[in-house]
């Protein structure tokens, strides 16, 4: 019995040592994969998807004076708490459905789908309306969450009956059958899945008939009263509404709210949280999907995705954030001017300190002040314009265009941007012009391409 009782104490002591060191690995483990990282500006994102609508008829001019209190009064009222973007250029950039070719006119707006592609994995993949579930191989803002240690989750209202056309990670292949991406079969407003969530990301996609898509401006207004504070107020939200849930009641949390639009250009937006530089209205002209991409990016030190790469990253919304740099851009039209006749030119800047002044010479002699001026050219040929802007801290910023005029519109046949200078380049730009000659075209990224008729060739230098 003595040898017996010796054997089974060590047993016992091998089990233990044998116990000890897996809940050594199990520990090390845990500790491993918890260590998410930690945001720069902020620890967890819910954004709410809306729809189809121009900035101005949403938010007015973005200040609490100029919102168009009567049709849209909650989001007025959240205006003094928050910040907004009133040049946010939300289009789909590179999409093959003839409904994107202009993208960013109100009179024939751009697809839905590939807004919400572009949003959340830098590019959009040849995205269109009545994309099907799961057809999308790209790495994407889902994926790298997860890699870095960080949660998701996504809320498609009722059934999500537009489908992976307003919902991202039905979009993907590797994440619509995930856990994570969740179809609710009621309504988001007292969703307790919703407002129990604590994921990092949060993604939340209202039907058409709450997010302004087939509603009123001011029935979307209203919805999303009812979904945010209820009966309650901004700053005392009801109980049972998304601000009263612990994701923004929990100041541990750090949660940063986006309410955003897609497809118009401009397009309506709103930034709420501690981190927000309260009553901010941006003078950017920079910002679009792809530098919001970059921003949560670079909030968490995340590998960029495609275009996000070249996009500039988001900062001035953040009141802790460092101030950012002052830059000058500016547009003209006509894209071809001719000899006398006037050509309008609009300067506009981003970063520094506002107030701004501005300066701009025409590169024949002349010059001009304020944020825009006419000009018409007496001779032809190619004019360096140069606009300077002056911020209220005598920081300056220059940006020069080379301008060509010609005796008619026709002798040359410009690709211009009106809408921003960008550093990347669209994926695709097609047009049709018939001519008798060659000629040459000049854009925006000063690059010149020839065509020459005749031979049959396309060239490009």
């Amino acid at each position: 019995m003595s040898a017996v009782h010796h054997l089974d104490r060590k047993s016992l002591a091998s089990v233990l040592v044998a116990l000890s060191i897996a809940s050594l690995i199990i520990l090390s483990s845990v500790g491993r994969t918890s260590a998410a990282p930690t945001g720069a500006n902020f620890d967890h994102i819910v954004s709410i998807a809306m729809e189809n609508r121009d900035y101005a008829n949403v938010l007015g001019d973005g200040t609490p004076s100029g919102c168009p209190s009567g049709t849209a009064p909650f989001l007025c009222s959240l205006l003094p708490l928050s910040s907004t973007i009133p040049n946010y250029h939300s289009y789909c950039i590179g999409s093959s459905d003839p409904a994107c070719a202009s993208a960013g006119t109100l009179g024939n707006p751009p697809c839905s789908a590939a807004c919400y592609t572009a949003v959340t994995s830098g590019a959009t993949y040849g995205s269109t309306d009545g994309l099907s579930k799961g057809s999308i191989s790209a790495t994407n803002i889902f994926d790298r969450l997860s890699s870095a240690g960080l949660s998701w989750t996504e809320f498609c209202e009722s059934g999500c009956p537009r489908g992976p056309d307003h919902s991202p990670c039905l979009q993907y292949t590797d994440t619509a059958n995930s856990l994570s991406c969740v179809t609710l079969s009621g309504g988001l407003i007292g969703n307790s899945q919703v407002l129990g969530s604590t994921s990092n990301y949060v993604w939340i996609t209202p039907t058409d008939s709450h997010n302004m898509h087939d509603n009123t401006v001011s029935s979307g207004d209203s919805w999303l009263k009812s979904f945010l504070i209820g009966s309650g107020s901004i700053t005392s939200p009801a109980s049972g509404s998304l601000l009263s849930s612990g994701l923004f009641t929990n100041p541990s949390f750090h949660t940063l709210l986006w309410i955003w639009w897609d497809e118009y250009d401009p397009s309506p937006n709103i930034q709420y949280g501690t981190m927000i530089s309260e009553g901010f209205v941006s003078t950017s002209n920079n910002w679009d999907e792809y530098s919001q991409l970059r921003m949560i990016e670079n909030n968490w030190g995340l590998p960029t995705l495609a275009h996000d790469a070249q996009a500039p990253i988001m900062t001035d919304i953040f009141g802790t954030s460092s101030p950012q740099s002052l830059s000058a851009s500016f547009t003209y039209t006509p894209p071809a001017p001719v000899t006398g006749t006037a050509v309008a030119f609009a300067g506009s800047a981003a970063g520094g300190k506002a107030p701004y002044s501005y300066s701009w010479s025409f590169g024949d002699g002349t010059s001009a002040t304020g944020a825009s001026a006419t000009h018409a050219f007496s001779n032809t040929g190619t004019y360096s314009v140069t606009v300077t802007v002056t911020d209220s801290n005598s920081s300056t910023s220059t940006s020069t265009w080379q301008v060509t005029v010609s005796n008619s519109p026709n002798d040359h046949l410009p690709l211009h941007w009106p809408h921003s200078r960008r550093s990347y380049q669209h994926q695709r730009i097609s047009c049709k012009v018939s001519f008798s000659q060659s000629s040459t075209f000049s854009h925006a990224t000063n690059e010149k391409t020839s065509i020459t008729l005749g031979s049959g060739r396309l060239g490009s230098s």
